[in-house]
């Protein structure tokens, strides 16, 4: 169960083949402000691992099974 805070609506930048899965780049600039490598965002419900970070936003690397 998502028990957290929603901080605002991102949007999705980049979306880029990785194996089987994407690279999905998303600009959140509240979200990652206090966000560091390692950390998980729920996005729609689906807990992201923050990879790359940037000043306005984040990357995570999603997996097939994640996308199905």
């Amino acid at each position: 169960m998502f028990t957290g805070i929603i901080e605002e609506r991102g949007t999705v930048t980049a979306i880029e083949p990785a194996g089987d899965g994407v690279r999905l780049s998303v600009r959140a600039p509240l979200a990652v402000s206090d966000a560091r490598r390692g950390d998980s965002i729920s996005i729609s419900g689906v807990c992201l691992t923050v990879t790359d970070q940037t000043a306005d936003g984040f990357v995570a690397d999603v997996m097939k099974q994640t996308l199905d």
